[in-house]
């Protein structure tokens, strides 16, 4: 098994050891929200309505998921890979700063950071502290420039979602003669190992 793989596992062993003090549960959802692109394997939350996956026809990409999104696309892709993703936890340790990167300046992503990297802080600077140890990481230098550059070049369109996400939109699935590939996606193969039908 790779290295990406076995960081996976470690987090998905991981549960709720973060969730109220970074935002992030590592869990596999059993549940296909509407807003689940097809395909994705769902490997986290924050407990309240977001989640994050992979979506094996974009490789290593991890994504965040929105139920409700301002600009109306509830995915986007948040890291390069998994390692990049914890990169971007460490820097930014409350996941909700993370979902809110499209639609806040720089000043108010710094602003917010701040708050949370506080000396008052001090819990969820231990779990920093913990998630870093776990997977032998560092923060990422340049967080907003990051997720910002991948966001901003994105082809959307080309995610692929279940009919009842279209439906709930109201508009033509233009991928309805698409038919999801995997049955079940297990966990990453360089990135995803797939079962198939």
């Amino acid at each position: 098994m790779n290295e990406k793989n076995n960081m996976l596992e470690t987090a998905l062993s991981l549960g709720y050891t973060f969730d109220f003090d970074l935002g992030l549960i590592f869990q596999k959802s059993d549940i296909n929200e509407y807003c689940f692109p097809m395909d994705s394997f769902v490997f986290a939350h924050n407990g309240c309505g977001d989640y994050f996956c992979i979506i094996p026809e974009f490789g290593e990409t991890v994504f965040q998921i929105e139920s409700i999104s301002a600009d109306g696309r509830p995915v986007k892709p948040l890291a390069a890979d998994f390692k990049q993703f914890i990169r971007l936890v460490l820097a930014v340790p409350f996941t909700g700063i993370l979902l809110s990167i499209y639609r806040i300046t720089k000043e108010n992503f710094l602003r917010d950071v701040a708050e949370v990297t506080a000396p008052t802080e001090t819990d969820r600077m231990q779990k920093v502290s913990q998630l870093a140890n776990i997977f032998s990481l560092s923060p990422m230098e340049q967080p907003y420039e990051s997720v910002r550059a991948l966001q901003d070049t994105f082809p959307y369109e080309k995610i692929r979602f279940y009919d009842a996400y279209y439906d709930a939109c109201g508009i033509d699935n233009p991928f309805s003669h698409v038919k999801p590939k995997f049955k079940e996606t297990v966990l990453f193969q360089s990135a995803i190992e797939i079962k198939m039908p």
